[in-house]
Protein backbone atom coordinates (compact mmCIF):
# COMPACT_ATOMS: atom_id res chain seq x y z
CA UNK A 1 0.00 0.00 0.00
CA UNK A 2 2.56 2.25 1.01
CA UNK A 3 3.26 5.20 2.51
CA UNK A 4 1.17 8.95 2.03
CA UNK A 5 3.51 11.36 0.13
CA UNK A 6 3.71 13.74 3.72
CA UNK A 7 5.56 11.06 4.93
CA UNK A 8 7.32 9.44 2.31
CA UNK A 9 9.02 13.65 1.42
CA UNK A 10 9.83 13.75 5.40
CA UNK A 11 12.28 10.95 4.68
CA UNK A 12 16.53 11.54 4.60
CA UNK A 13 17.53 11.86 1.47
CA UNK A 14 14.27 12.70 -0.84
CA UNK A 15 12.71 15.81 -2.11
CA UNK A 16 10.19 17.77 -0.13
CA UNK A 17 6.46 18.01 -0.52
CA UNK A 18 6.64 21.43 -1.98
CA UNK A 19 9.30 19.93 -4.32
CA UNK A 20 6.88 17.00 -5.52
CA UNK A 21 4.06 19.64 -5.92
CA UNK A 22 6.16 21.57 -8.29
CA UNK A 23 7.27 19.24 -9.95
CA UNK A 24 3.72 17.59 -10.96
CA UNK A 25 2.66 21.47 -11.81
CA UNK A 26 6.14 21.59 -14.56
CA UNK A 27 6.41 17.92 -15.53
CA UNK A 28 3.28 16.72 -17.15
CA UNK A 29 5.46 12.83 -17.61
CA UNK A 30 5.71 12.75 -13.61
CA UNK A 31 2.41 14.11 -13.43
CA UNK A 32 1.08 11.21 -15.07
CA UNK A 33 2.79 8.76 -13.81
CA UNK A 34 1.69 10.29 -10.36
CA UNK A 35 -1.74 10.21 -11.56
CA UNK A 36 -1.56 6.35 -12.77
CA UNK A 37 -0.20 5.40 -8.97
CA UNK A 38 -2.43 7.09 -6.97
CA UNK A 39 -5.15 4.85 -9.43
CA UNK A 40 -3.21 1.71 -8.58
CA UNK A 41 -3.38 2.34 -5.05
CA UNK A 42 -7.32 2.71 -5.43
CA UNK A 43 -6.93 -1.18 -6.49
CA UNK A 44 -4.73 -1.39 -4.00
CA UNK A 45 -6.76 -0.50 -1.03
CA UNK A 46 -9.07 -2.74 -2.66
CA UNK A 47 -7.27 -5.57 -2.04
CA UNK A 48 -6.65 -4.62 1.12
CA UNK A 49 -10.29 -4.92 2.07
CA UNK A 50 -10.84 -8.06 0.77
CA UNK A 51 -8.35 -9.41 3.34
CA UNK A 52 -9.38 -6.76 6.48
CA UNK A 53 -12.73 -8.59 5.64
CA UNK A 54 -11.15 -12.24 5.69
CA UNK A 55 -9.60 -11.17 9.43
CA UNK A 56 -12.83 -9.50 10.88
CA UNK A 57 -13.84 -11.32 14.07
CA UNK A 58 -16.48 -10.15 16.58
CA UNK A 59 -13.95 -8.18 18.79
CA UNK A 60 -12.78 -5.70 16.09
CA UNK A 61 -15.77 -5.65 13.60
CA UNK A 62 -16.42 -2.22 14.52
CA UNK A 63 -12.63 -1.21 13.93
CA UNK A 64 -12.60 -3.21 10.39
CA UNK A 65 -15.88 -1.10 9.44
CA UNK A 66 -14.19 2.01 10.09
CA UNK A 67 -11.00 0.98 8.25
CA UNK A 68 -13.18 -0.40 5.17
CA UNK A 69 -15.38 2.60 4.94
CA UNK A 70 -12.80 4.92 5.62
CA UNK A 71 -10.93 2.52 2.60
CA UNK A 72 -13.90 2.92 0.32
CA UNK A 73 -14.20 6.48 0.48
CA UNK A 74 -10.59 7.13 -0.19
CA UNK A 75 -10.75 4.76 -3.17
CA UNK A 76 -14.06 6.39 -4.71
CA UNK A 77 -11.31 9.93 -4.98
CA UNK A 78 -8.71 7.96 -5.99
CA UNK A 79 -10.63 5.89 -8.57
CA UNK A 80 -13.97 7.40 -8.92
CA UNK A 81 -14.95 5.81 -12.63
CA UNK A 82 -14.28 2.31 -10.72
CA UNK A 83 -14.94 3.26 -7.18
CA UNK A 84 -16.79 6.52 -6.86
CA UNK A 85 -20.40 6.38 -5.99
CA UNK A 86 -22.01 7.67 -9.12
CA UNK A 87 -21.27 6.47 -12.71
CA UNK A 88 -20.90 8.91 -15.72
CA UNK A 89 -22.98 7.42 -18.80
CA UNK A 90 -22.82 9.77 -22.03
CA UNK A 91 -24.62 9.30 -24.55
CA UNK A 92 -25.39 10.76 -28.09
CA UNK A 93 -28.94 10.63 -29.41
CA UNK A 94 -29.65 10.93 -33.20
CA UNK A 95 -33.57 10.80 -34.18
CA UNK A 96 -35.05 11.90 -37.70
CA UNK A 97 -38.44 12.29 -37.83
CA UNK A 98 -40.44 13.14 -41.37
CA UNK A 99 -44.00 14.58 -41.39
CA UNK A 100 -45.85 14.22 -44.56
CA UNK A 101 -47.03 17.64 -44.57
CA UNK A 102 -49.82 16.99 -47.44
CA UNK A 103 -52.65 16.55 -46.25
CA UNK A 104 -52.25 19.55 -43.98
CA UNK A 105 -51.69 21.69 -46.77
CA UNK A 106 -54.64 20.43 -49.06
CA UNK A 107 -56.66 21.11 -45.62
CA UNK A 108 -55.39 24.73 -45.77
CA UNK A 109 -56.15 24.61 -49.62
CA UNK A 110 -59.78 23.83 -48.37
CA UNK A 111 -60.18 25.98 -45.88
CA UNK A 112 -58.61 28.95 -47.48
CA UNK A 113 -61.53 28.14 -50.45
CA UNK A 114 -64.70 28.05 -48.30
CA UNK A 115 -63.89 30.68 -45.68
CA UNK A 116 -61.61 33.09 -47.77
CA UNK A 117 -64.17 34.82 -49.72
CA UNK A 118 -66.75 34.92 -46.98
CA UNK A 119 -63.89 37.32 -44.98
CA UNK A 120 -63.95 41.48 -44.15
CA UNK A 121 -62.42 42.82 -47.30
CA UNK A 122 -58.92 42.84 -46.61
CA UNK A 123 -58.31 39.52 -44.21
CA UNK A 124 -58.41 37.58 -47.42
CA UNK A 125 -55.49 38.31 -48.41
CA UNK A 126 -53.63 38.44 -44.78
CA UNK A 127 -54.68 34.62 -44.88
CA UNK A 128 -53.43 34.03 -48.56
CA UNK A 129 -49.90 35.72 -47.17
CA UNK A 130 -49.92 33.28 -44.22
CA UNK A 131 -50.80 30.20 -46.08
CA UNK A 132 -48.17 31.54 -48.85
CA UNK A 133 -45.35 31.64 -45.95
CA UNK A 134 -46.29 27.78 -44.60
CA UNK A 135 -46.71 26.53 -47.87
CA UNK A 136 -42.83 27.90 -48.57
CA UNK A 137 -41.50 27.22 -45.14
CA UNK A 138 -42.68 23.30 -45.76
CA UNK A 139 -40.91 23.68 -48.91
CA UNK A 140 -37.78 25.03 -47.84
CA UNK A 141 -37.44 22.23 -44.88
CA UNK A 142 -38.44 19.52 -47.22
CA UNK A 143 -35.76 20.75 -49.70
CA UNK A 144 -32.77 21.40 -47.57
CA UNK A 145 -33.61 17.71 -46.01
CA UNK A 146 -33.54 16.63 -49.31
CA UNK A 147 -29.84 18.18 -49.85
CA UNK A 148 -28.75 16.94 -46.50
CA UNK A 149 -29.39 13.35 -47.24
CA UNK A 150 -27.76 13.97 -50.67
CA UNK A 151 -24.23 15.24 -48.84
CA UNK A 152 -24.48 12.36 -46.27
CA UNK A 153 -24.83 10.34 -48.69
CA UNK A 154 -22.21 11.79 -50.65
CA UNK A 155 -19.69 11.42 -48.12
CA UNK A 156 -20.37 7.85 -47.69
Amino acid sequence: MGLPLTSITKLDGLPGLMTVYKWLKENNSFADEFARAKEDQADTYFGLILSWIMDTTPENAADRRVQIEGAKWYMSRLKPSIYGDTKRIEAEITQKITVDTTPILERLAQLRKAYVPSLQPGYGVVVEAVAAEIVNENQAEEQQEAESDNTVESLD
